[in-house]
């Protein structure tokens, strides 16, 4: 059996398309498994979705960078961490 692709979750709302893929994930549709996600904003519903989840979620606030490509290294900064680690990312959604 194919280990599952690890997956990472951008989000900056809601995460209904989060949702969406833990259902896929959860009735067997999907063999993956949801190892971060990562918000633009704090106040993201989806990162409470995550939490509830079990999912490690993290923020890399755009407000504290001067500019977009300022953010796009610190994101890629922390999914480059995640490769590294026992949770390596394999994709990004």
């Amino acid at each position: 059996m194919a280990k599952p692709i690890n997956l990472a979750v951008l989000l900056s709302g809601s995460g209904r398309t989060l949702q969406n893929f833990m259902d896929r994930i959860a009735s067997g549709k999907l063999d993956a498994r949801i190892t971060v996600v990562i918000s633009s904003r704090a106040d993201a519903y989806g990162l409470e979705r995550a939490r509830q989840n079990g999912i490690p979620a993290v923020v890399v606030a755009s407000r504290k960078y001067r500019d977009f490509d300022s953010m796009s290294r610190a994101l890629a900064a922390e999914l480059e961490g995640r490769i590294t680690s026992e949770d390596q990312v394999d994709g990004v959604l």
